[in-house]
């Protein structure tokens, strides 16, 4: 199941790869000061989702 996906639900575990959201993460050539600081919202806001759906454990891949 993806972060995406998985808003609003809640498992006993969760794995999240690290190295997956992190791509996202990557700034292009010319973006903005702007287009950047929305990039490490995003980032933050699914690493967020990812880490809040476990309720006992949580494994991270980095």
């Amino acid at each position: 199941i993806t972060v995406h996906n998985s808003q609003g639900s809640t498992f006993l575990e969760c794995g999240v790869d690290g190295q997956d959201l992190s791509k996202r993460l990557n700034p292009e050539r010319g973006d903005s000061a702007k287009a950047l600081l929305a990039k490490v919202r995003e980032h933050n806001r699914l690493w967020y989702v990812g880490a809040s759906r476990a309720r006992q454990r949580i494994l991270i891949v980095a």
